[in-house]
């Protein structure tokens, strides 16, 4: 039985160095810069307007055209995207963030806080029936400046930092015309 136990834990010893030589080889970066990105969706995308999805695939959709305040990274951390930073008063109800300085739209109109104003104004509103609205309700919303937002809640609400990973829409369309009337 010696030479039985023995031959295991040589066998299980040899195995466990070669995964971890092996391992190196398998888990380098393999992404270039450049190519063709793909992804599959399950389910049909109605709509790709990030403050009416309304399932997962549009969801998903929505993701890949447009960025929020924050995002989850790889780890399943969340992290800023538009926003490089906040911060959250002591008593967990205000929420500032300082936005990232040089982002454009695909139009090279400069983003700002009064597009993500405007983008919590329109989930807001009843009348887009934005299926996120009670998630964003008494939120108050203000923009001191371009690149700062400043976010009130009626109450403490630990999880609201999820709620800022929504798509944030620009203010203005492509031809410059004013969309918050």
């Amino acid at each position: 039985t010696a030479l039985w136990l023995g031959s295991v834990a040589l066998v299980g010893l040899v195995s466990l160095l070669q995964l971890r030589s092996l391992k190196a080889f398998y888990m380098q970066q393999a992404g270039q810069p450049g190519g063709t990105y793909t992804e599959g969706i399950i389910g049909s995308i109605s709509t790709i307007n990030p403050i009416l999805a309304d399932s997962g695939a549009n969801s998903d959709a929505t993701r890949l055209v447009f960025s929020g305040l924050t995002r989850y990274n790889h780890k399943g951390d969340l992290e800023g995207d538009l926003a490089k930073a906040w911060t959250i008063s002591p008593d967990g109800r205000t929420y500032t963030f300082a936005l990232r300085s040089g982002v454009t739209w695909q139009d090279n109109q400069p983003f700002s806080s009064s597009d993500v104003a405007f983008t919590i104004n329109r989930i807001q509103n009843p009348d887009t029936r934005s299926p996120m609205a009670s998630a964003w309700q008494g939120v108050g919303v203000t923009a001191p400046d371009p690149a700062t937002v400043v976010m009130t809640l009626p109450v403490r609400y630990d999880a609201f930092l999820n709620s800022t990973t929504v798509g944030i829409l620009p203010r203005t369309n492509t031809a410059g015309l004013d969309i918050d009337r």
